[in-house]
Parts: structure tokens; sequence; C-alpha cells
């Protein structure tokens, strides 16, 4: 499995959280291999925190391991259908390594709707792979927690055995459709682009990316339009919700105040005024 590190880059697959929870040490950093890439970050969890105030985003799913600490720990976590907060299990200083949509399952085998969002421990997972938790946890270098990720993806596709490949890839193909349109992707249109039926793509999806094609969808917009206001682009909320072809404004609030706990007004409001920032990504 070839891979490469691409130092500093940033990519529209990953969502924007508002997290005020953490300090961010690291700009993020990208592993690619042919296949997939991985968007890995260095984060201290404030004193006190318990969790992190999560929304629901794209390339959530992913692994939270311990640098640094007395303690090595490793979890995997699920993808997040709604805004909650996700438990730290004690970690502090954390390394977070994130899938974009599908994935996850291509390069470990793991059907992505068995991992819930709150959380496994990795070496339940993995039992394998525990020495690989206990390596990272004592190393302070991105050059080397790089490269003992990558002998981790290594060691997945060597054990992974016989698997559907074809639908692995197809899930990813549907969820960068969806991500490269930024807008409502109807299930039709799934159908007519990949010729199999609705109850078919729901069920590939789910086992591969861990949610639903509407839930992954609504998911995308919704990011798509935090970065848009985050970046000050302008136009109206009006025009956002058309743009991303929502039956109209009153419904793409309601999506958008579901997954966010704010209206889109409100979380505009705060934005501006530094209450929330799209500065810090996760």
């Amino acid at each position: 499995m070839k891979m490469t590190e691409a130092m500093g880059e940033k990519t529209n697959f990953f969502s924007q959280q508002p997290f005020w929870e953490v300090t961010k040490q690291r700009e993020n950093s990208l592993l690619r291999t042919e296949d997939f890439e991985l968007r890995v970050l260095r984060y201290n969890v404030n004193q006190g925190c318990t969790g992190l105030n999560c929304i629901p985003g794209v390339g959530q799913l992913g692994l939270v391991f311990s640098v640094q600490e007395k303690e090595a720990s490793a979890y995997v976590f699920g993808v997040l259908p709604e805004k909650k907060e996700i438990p730290m299990y004690g970690i502090e200083k954390a390394l977070m390594v994130q899938f974009v949509p599908g994935s996850f399952t291509c390069a470990t085998g793991i059907p992505a709707d068995e991992v819930p969002p709150e959380g496994l421990k990795l070496g339940d997972v993995f039992p394998w792979a525990m020495p690989m938790v206990e390596n990272i946890n004592a190393v302070d270098s991105e050059k080397e927690h790089f490269m003992l990720l990558g002998r981790f993806l290594a060691q997945c596709q060597e054990k992974k055995g016989e698997r559907r490949e074809n639908e692995e890839k197809m899930a990813v193909s549907i969820a960068h459709y969806m991500m490269q349109r930024n807008r409502s992707v109807r299930m039709k249109e799934l159908e007519e682009c990949y010729g199999y039926t609705a109850r078919t793509l729901q069920k590939l999806v789910l086992k591969n990316v861990g949610i639903t094609p509407k839930q992954l969808n609504l998911q995308i917009c919704l990011q798509s339009a935090i970065r848009q206001m985050s970046q000050s682009k302008g136009g109206s909320l009006t025009e956002m919700s058309h743009q991303m072809d929502f039956y109209d404004q009153s419904h793409f609030n309601r999506i958008f105040r579901k997954m966010t706990g704010l209206c889109p007004g409100e979380y505009l409001k705060r934005l501006q005024s530094g209450q929330v920032t799209g500065k810090i990504t996760c």
C-alpha cells in the first residue's frame, strides 16, 4: 500500500467543528494512499472537559490515540448523526485520525455501521494493535506517528482477508459524488447514476459509511453551509438553501437547527461575533 505525506494541506472532505474545548497544536496533515486519505490532527483537551461537543460532519469516523500520557489508550469512533458530546475517556493529549466517508471500511475491513458514535476501545476492535497504541503514546514526533499509522493500515489490509471490494469502492464513490456537488442529492439520481435500486444503495452506504445516504447528504450540505458562512462568501441564507436544492428555506432551517442546535441566522451571528469559529476544524 503506497502512502505519501502532505503536510499542512486542507481538504473540503472534512468537517468544520466549533470546538472551544480543545487547544490545537498542529495544522491539518494528510496521509494519502492509493484509495483513500486520512486527516491527522493533534489537540490538547482543556482542563475539566470530559468530551467534545460535536455537530454532524464529513470524515468524522476515525481513531483517537493518547500521546505522552501515563497510560496508553485509543478509541475508534463512528459517525455522529446529530449534535452530541463525544467522550474523550480521560485522554487529554489526543492524536485524531479521520477518514474520508467510506474509507474506514475500505482501509480496515470493519463495517462502519458497527462502530457507535460514542466509540469503542480500539483494542476491542483490533486486538493485535495494542503494541502500536503503546508506541504512538510513547513518541511525540509527527513523522513517527505517520510511520506507525502507515504500519497499522498496512496490517489492517493484510488481515482483512476476502472482502467485497467493489461495494466498498462504490460507497466511497457515492460519498465523493455527493461531496463534489454540495447540494441535496435524491435517491433517484443515485439510482440512475449507479444502476442499483435505492434499497441496495442504502444498505451499501450504511454498511460502509455508517449512516444512510440521506443522512450523509444532509451532513455534507450542513458542512458546506457552515464553510460558506465562515468564509464570508456573501449571499443570503435563502440563496444558500436554493443553491443546495432544498425544498425551501424553512426546510433548510429545520435541518440546520436539528444538527447544530441553532438556526442558520443565529449561527451566523455567533460566527460574526466570535462566539463560534470556522478556523478550528475537526
